[in-house]
């Protein structure tokens, strides 16, 4: 049928929404899922196509999940590349060795992977073909859509993260068989494509959010049906994904300098405390798996209000939320009891590089945070950055002295150094933080060698800087103390305080009680939440000379004029 009868009997054009490698396996793509939704309530006939778990299939699932995992994204994207444009150098050709196999392997691999896909998308009939470019799906979405252009008739769109301004306009300049790229929203966009409007222009500019506040819920039936003839097991394996809010209530205010989130997307919108807990309740229903939130950050709303709320149903599916570090224990608590897993934006244990990167708090915050986390339960994570701007070898060195303090709170998941992503503070204005220059991570030249050198920098999201005014030298001792954390906390050494035992130093297997004479033991009393010192002795009488002896002892951490104990109110570890 022609473009023009499409538009003049109202006969909508049939999409196929896919989401390619390097997704997690495990994860839904809420991109795809939400879109194919609201697609078909519009009458759209749209399939859905998982097509990461069918490279998944090809080369096993522990190459996959070592392929996803985030720092190696970039590079396990150049198999498709590789494939594309024909070779990489010989030094990532060794890495793609190592991930999938020699260069006759990996031919086959993307040769099945290929003609798998091609065969779902013609078995369908798409007239339009979509792909989401987010979490290292470029290559992939430009490797399978010149199969699309060579063997249909079907159009291609691509979306999402990787699309946004100037890298959507790259794009289109760098791989021509591309038909249409949709820089921002793209319901409204989809709807009119499937309804034969086809514009003239490839990039099409959508700035303007969907609806929100009444969206439908993603239907995931047809995600959960094909992970399970995938092989995954949907009651351990597969989480599905929500959002309760859009954009960053912090980040509206104060960017992190190391976000890469595009500005427009900053600003927020929660949904209301009753719909967010009428929708997770009703996903849990329905599918009865983890509900992994994609919130940018918990609404403090939802923290005080649905949290809690969550926590009073006898059956619950554990949550997944990114949130600020400034937690108050009850906050903890009821995040605790409504079984959130929870992705900590601490970043750093030094007050000052943590107020350079724009977080919004401070190193005794973050221990107040952790000690209550181990106390009530709370599964946290989070991450330790090193080469900030502006940073100073004393910064890590004050750092390293509160790791060895604190062995029995939790330790960070990762240490990473920054990265400059596109739309960050880091990257709008590098100058300002100390680089004289930035340029693409070396991963983009392997993935795009026939572009020039403007169309490459425009085609990136992550960027390395030279030169800064950071110091060097920290770097051995950081990692050795991020080592020794781990070990000690899972050995349980640290300070723990027992209602009956009293106060335990553990080190090394060795318990040691530690006796307390009653102006300390009331300090350790008064001191579980952060609190002035001047209030502490204005309401216990103490003398400032025992709270310094105290934190120079380890039992107390004492920041701007503020105390918190460094004790766990627990049962000694086994």
């Amino acid at each position: 049928m022609s473009d023009k009868a499409t538009k003049e009997t109202g006969n909508l054009k049939k999409i196929l929404l896919a989401c390619p490698p390097f997704h997690h396996p495990t994860l839904s793509s809420i991109a795809v899922t939400s879109m194919a939704t609201w697609l078909r309530e519009q009458g759209v006939d749209c399939e859905e196509a998982f097509f990461h778990l069918e490279l998944m299939r090809i080369v096993g699932q522990e190459v996959y999940y070592n392929s996803v995992e985030r720092r190696k994204g970039n590079v396990a994207e150049l198999l498709f590349a590789e494939a594309i444009h024909g070779n990489v150098s010989p030094a990532y050709a060794a890495q793609l060795t190592d991930f999938f196999g020699d260069r006759k392997q990996r031919d086959a691999i993307t040769a099945e992977f290929g003609e798998q896909c091609l065969q779902r998308i013609l078995l369908f009939g798409a007239e339009i073909v979509g792909f989401t470019t987010s979490y290292n799906q470029m290559m992939a979405s430009l490797f399978l859509s010149q199969l699309v252009k060579k063997y249909t008739d079907a159009r291609v769109v691509l979306g999402g993260t990787q699309c946004s301004d100037a890298m959507g306009a790259a794009l289109l300049k760098a791989y021509p068989h591309v038909d249409y790229v949709v820089s921002g929203y793209g319901e409204a966009p989809l709807l009119k494509l499937c309804q034969g409007n086809f514009p003239k222009e490839g990039l099409i500019q959508a700035a303007t959010p969907p609806e929100f506040q009444n969206a439908s819920l993603p239907d995931y039936r047809h995600f959960r049906r094909e992970a399970e003839e995938y092989g995954l097991n949907p009651e351990k394996e597969i989480n599905i994904q929500y959002q309760s809010s859009r954009g960053c209530w912090w980040g509206e205010k104060k960017h992190c300098t190391f976000c890469g989130l595009h500005r427009s997307h900053l600003l927020y919108e929660a949904k209301t405390t009753d719909r967010v807990i009428e929708e997770i309740r009703t996903l849990f229903e329905r599918y009865g798996q983890t509900i992994m939130t994609t919130d940018a950050v918990l609404s403090l709303t939802h923290l005080r209000n649905a949290i809690p709320k969550l926590g009073t149903f006898e059956q619950r599916p554990w949550l997944f939320y990114e949130l600020k570090v400034n937690l108050t224990e009850g906050d903890v608590m009821a995040l605790a009891k409504a079984k959130v897993i929870v992705q900590m934006g601490i970043e750093s244990l030094s007050t000052r590089l943590l107020k350079m990167m724009n977080k919004g708090a401070t190193a005794i915050r973050v221990i107040a945070a952790l000690k209550w986390s181990r106390e009530h339960h709370l599964i946290g994570k989070w991450n330790l950055l090193y080469k900030i701007p502006q940073e100073k070898v004393a910064d890590y060195r004050e750092q390293i002295d509160i790791m060895k303090k604190i062995p029995h709170l939790p330790p960070p998941r990762i240490l990473g150094p920054i990265h400059i992503d596109r739309f960050s503070p880091y990257f709008d204005n590098y100058k300002d933080y100390g680089w004289t220059a930035i340029h693409p991570a070396p991963e983009y030249r392997e993935a795009h060698p026939h572009v020039d050198e403007q169309t490459l920098e425009d085609l990136a999201y992550h960027f390395e800087g030279e030169g800064n005014n950071r110091e060097d030298g920290y770097f051995d001792d950081l990692q050795a103390a991020f080592d020794e954390w781990h070990t000690r906390h899972d050995r349980g050494d640290g300070l723990f305080l027992n209602p009956i035992q009293g106060l335990v130093r553990i080190e090394n297997d060795k318990e040691t009680v530690i006796s307390l004479d009653e102006e300390e033991a009331k300090i350790i009393g008064a001191t579980h939440e952060i609190i002035p010192i001047k209030n502490l002795i204005d309401q216990i009488g103490c003398s400032e000379d025992t709270i310094t002896r105290m934190a120079s002892s380890d039992l107390l951490f004492v920041e701007n004029k503020r105390v918190v104990n460094l004790t766990v109110r627990t049962e000694l570890p086994n």
